[in-house]
């Protein structure tokens, strides 16, 4: 009997030591690379490189021979050949199989297979940019779960401090020393919080639903790492030679494609007034003569445009234009990711001070707030002023919360604008 008490007595310790029930803790980098495996949007960019993939397969085969065969066979009603003395021709059959290999096609081919490469490569980039966009979403939403966090766990200090306040007024009422307007008056403040309280677990619960939904979890039954909150380094740190990252961002790269490929288009429309020529072989059978009869044959072509060139030449030069006007486009907008780079560097050097300004001035309510409570209890101060210190400990702290959270996101948008997200 005391053998199996001993048993039961062991799971139960193991039950309480070790809860079947314990949420599991996310990292940012955790929830990144889950958003990135479960997100809709990522897939189809995926579906779309895949796609393109193929489309250069496709014009990659425009390399090669084009063959083709044909067959068939027929019979009328008289002979379709009538001689003096002989007629023949009433039925037979027919079948050839030809080859025709592109010699020349004014660079259509190259260049059509280059424009398909090219699409592939612009996929490519745009895949990665979705990768960054829903990054950048996904650390907004750990960010906001995080300040949340963080006031609910002020509210908490706030509310254990408030209940000691009131325990404290509370005796002095009974002893007679304070007034009944005190103890409401705190019993007011712990109404307040609690109706804080409140608010902010709402919006706790919310905030994970919406990460949760984002990044593909099936439950809002988890926690996440608050550590972010002691990672703040200088803006200086993390900031690089613009000019420098500019050619490496997407947005650039993008820009170059589309010249490019505009410089391709171009070329395209200049092929397609060129002259195109093809060699090729050809093997024919057919018994239109009663008896079955073979060749082989050997031929060239040559086909001249003459039509297409009467509006061809105004094409040209539109392509032409088109290509200007994308390198101009690629100048200006290089300009305005310079500035963008500049600007997210700014807000987050005035991020990194806001930082810490609220944190000195946290160190100074808290500091403030002993104070008067020191004051208070040696009789020197009224209630309200202690209750007033406390209120400003409060500001403070989620003062400093908001001021951290804001510095995240403005790290997050100076490490995407300058390519330093993955």
């Amino acid at each position: 009997m005391k053998r199996y008490f001993f048993i039961l007595h062991s799971i139960l310790i193991l039950c309480i030591a070790q809860p079947l029930s314990a949420e599991v803790q996310y990292t940012l980098k955790q929830c990144r690379e889950q958003a990135l495996q479960n997100n809709r949007k990522l897939k189809q960019a995926q579906l779309d490189k895949e796609a393109a993939g193929e489309q250069r397969k496709e014009a990659f085969t425009n390399y090669f021979p084009q063959v083709s065969s044909m067959a068939g066979v027929f019979k009328t009603n008289k002979d379709l050949v009538q001689l003096p003395g002989m007629s023949f021709l009433d039925g037979g059959y027919v079948a050839n199989i030809t080859a025709t290999q592109p010699i020349f096609a004014g660079g259509q081919i190259i260049n059509g297979y280059k424009m398909a490469k090219m699409g592939e490569e612009v996929k490519t980039i745009q895949l990665k940019q979705t990768e960054e966009e829903i990054s950048l979403t996904t650390e907004a939403y750990y960010y906001q779960l995080l300040a949340l966090l963080e006031k609910r766990h002020t509210l908490e200090v706030i509310n254990t401090q408030l209940k000691q306040i009131y325990q404290d007024v509370s005796n002095s009422y009974q002893a007679g020393v304070s007034k009944k307007n005190d103890v409401l008056n705190v019993q007011l403040k712990l109404n307040e919080v609690a109706s804080n309280q409140l608010a902010v677990n709402n919006g706790i619960q919310l905030s994970k639903m919406l990460l949760a939904q984002y990044i593909g979890l099936t439950t809002d039954s988890f926690q996440i790492d608050c550590n972010l909150l002691k990672e703040l380094s200088p803006a200086e740190s993390y900031k690089v030679d613009h000019e420098a990252a500019l050619t490496q961002t997407k947005e650039y790269q993008l820009l170059n494609k589309n010249v490019e490929a505009n410089h391709l288009e171009y070329k395209l429309k200049v092929g397609a007034q060129l002259p195109t020529v093809a060699v090729g072989a050809g093997y024919t059978l057919h018994n239109l003569m009663d008896e079955n009869q073979n060749f082989g044959m050997l031929f060239a072509t040559v086909k001249v445009p003459i039509s297409q060139w009467w509006g061809g030449s105004h094409a040209i030069k539109r392509q032409k234009i088109s290509e200007q006007i994308a390198k101009l486009g690629k100048e200006d907008n290089a300009q305005l990711l310079l500035i963008r780079m500049q600007q997210t560097y700014d807000n987050l050097a005035q991020a990194y001070q806001q930082v810490q300004l609220a944190e000195s001035s946290k160190a100074t309510a808290t500091e403030n707030l002993r104070l008067n409570q020191d004051y208070y209890h040696a009789g020197t101060v009224a209630l309200s002023d202690l209750l007033d210190a406390q209120t400003q400990q409060q500001q403070a702290f989620n003062q400093y919360t908001d001021a951290v959270v804001s510095y995240l996101n403005s790290r997050s948008a100076y490490l995407r604008a300058t390519n330093q997200m993955f």
